[in-house]
């Protein structure tokens, strides 16, 4: 039975349907991620508030469909454009690189409250601060968290042996689920090595002894090691290649 819904959401992709309708798909806290249907929503006068973009915060009704339809989409009114992001590349890339994420890991209908909160403070964060980069990965680990694909990075998946900080390098295996000792790692095939100060930055970010983003500095080429290790771990979790983000 169809029904009549009203909801805060996000917009988290969209196309074109016909010349003058769209699909939107939406993310809110109660419903998780839903498609619907903006009938005309590109013509010059329309009543629900089109044309419709993504990476906008909506006050959105429709009507619900059972799930093998499409929702009707019946008004839309915009709560938040998150207008700096659109200023500025860097910080679209990151964001965009969120919603890459959120459309790959969130299955449909399933809700998710504490990952609709992180997605609105990490984009809030982009919108106010100087460094989309550090936003961006905090949001990348803890989406992992919520969505409990978190590798294990505090000790060896095999053995549980510490981190070993006293080495420059450690490996990590996306397929082992997390990091190898130095005993453990000549055992796994598939691994990557990387700087050890990657997974105790990630430790940091994760139990959240970093406040104070715009004063992080990556030094020594840390940075690109981040993203190549996400980069590599988010592939294999989503089972196909994720584009780059420097």
């Amino acid at each position: 039975m169809s029904q009549y819904v009203k909801t805060t959401a996000l917009s988290i992709n969209r196309y074109d349907y016909s010349e003058t309708s769209q699909v939107v798909k939406f993310f809110s806290p109660e419903l998780g991620a839903f498609n619907t249907l903006a009938k005309g929503a590109k013509r010059d006068k329309n009543t629900i508030g089109g044309p419709l973009d993504i990476l906008h915060l909506y006050e959105i009704t429709f009507i619900r469909k059972p799930s093998e339809c499409l929702n009707i989409l019946t008004g839309s009114e915009i709560i938040n454009p998150f207008l700096p992001i659109r200023q500025d590349i860097e910080k679209f890339n990151a964001s965009s690189r969120m919603l890459l994420l959120i459309n790959e890991l969130l299955p449909f209908h399933a809700k998710n409250s504490e990952v609709f909160e992180l997605c609105l403070n990490a984009l809030a964060n982009i919108c106010l601060g100087s460094k989309p980069q550090i936003d961006l990965l905090y949001f990348e680990l803890h989406l992992l968290r919520l969505l409990g694909h978190i590798p294990q990075i505090s000790s060896c998946v095999m053995c549980s042996e510490p981190l070993e900080t006293q080495f420059a390098r450690t490996n990590f295996s996306a397929s082992s689920g997390g990091i190898l000792c130095r005993a453990c790692a000549g055992k796994i095939p598939e691994k990557l090595e990387t700087p050890t100060g990657v997974f105790t930055f990630f430790d940091s970010m994760l139990n959240n002894r970093i406040t104070k983003f715009d004063r992080i500095v990556l030094a020594g080429g840390l940075h690109p090691e981040t993203r190549r290790i996400l980069n590599y771990y988010f592939s294999y979790v989503i089972e196909k290649p994720v584009c780059n983000y420097a």
